[in-house]
């Protein structure tokens, strides 16, 4: 757990003695309290960690050939350990315009759900708990011989901040990409999975050139709350080799 720091009374302050210290301390506790920076003995509040979720305990149920056509509902678990305990756990169909799914974990941090989607469809997991949320982790769903979840590729030379989740604490937030390759890219193709709230600042395409970075804004629309959430897409092309890259956008409630 993070703690928030205060430094409680242990003793009147220098020069400061008796009751008129004693008051001191009263008054400074009090006045921590009405901030929410300590209010017991301890002299720290805790504070909520993000949740984890760990992809390689995440994969579907089913096995052997299957003849279901497309879509079809796909029965998916993580093992226990897979998120933390008691978490809600969100999966959505990245190339669909689904709903998520989700299911609180059980006390051992294992779940199950279902979730409908296509060969080659991409699916997101997030673990969300006390206001916090975990980084996604995507997957690639195959149906080929049997129901498979692939991780979804990514450039390895590529460097994306602050990651696949952007909150948007104003009218505008940015994610910066930096290119650690020994050659240029190309950000493009950009677009929305929803589209109504949220729209592209910085124009695109845009060439990044090997070792140099670019910043690209977006913003959010329809202000003021409630609290909105999309997923921005955009391209990534590298030599022959194009990439599509999902961020999750969300304004804070």
């Amino acid at each position: 757990m993070r703690t928030a720091f205060s430094a409680p009374c242990s003793r009147s302050p220098r020069g400061l003695h008796g009751r008129g210290g004693a008051l001191l301390c009263v008054l400074q506790w009090v006045l921590a309290c009405a901030l929410g920076l300590a209010c017991g003995p301890q002299g720290a509040t805790p504070m909520p960690e993000p949740p984890s979720i760990d992809g390689g305990l995440i994969g579907p149920q089913r096995e052997g050939i299957s003849i279901l056509s497309d879509p079809r509902p796909v029965p998916v678990s993580g093992g226990a350990g897979a998120v933390t305990p008691g978490a809600q756990v969100r999966v959505l169909n990245l190339d669909s315009d689904s709903p998520p799914q989700t299911v609180v974990a059980g006390a051992d941090g294992a779940f199950a759900l279902t979730v409908t989607a296509s060969n080659g469809d991409e699916l997101r997991f997030l673990a969300l708990l006390e206001g916090e949320r975990s980084a996604p982790v995507d997957f690639i769903y195959t149906n080929a011989v049997a129901d498979e979840l692939t991780p979804s590729p990514r450039h390895a030379c590529l460097g994306v901040q602050p990651g696949l989740e952007l909150a948007f604490g104003a009218s505008r937030a940015s994610v910066r990409f930096l290119n650690g390759c020994s050659e240029p890219l190309q950000l493009g193709s950009p677009r929305f999975r929803a589209g109504a709230d949220f729209a592209l600042v910085t124009p695109l395409p845009l060439v990044v050139a090997a070792g140099d970075s670019a910043v690209v804004e977006l913003g959010l629309l329809n202000l003021p709350p409630p609290a909105r959430e999309d997923v921005w897409f955009v391209d990534v092309t590298l030599g022959s080799i194009a990439l599509r890259y999902p961020i999750g956008v969300f304004s804070a409630q």
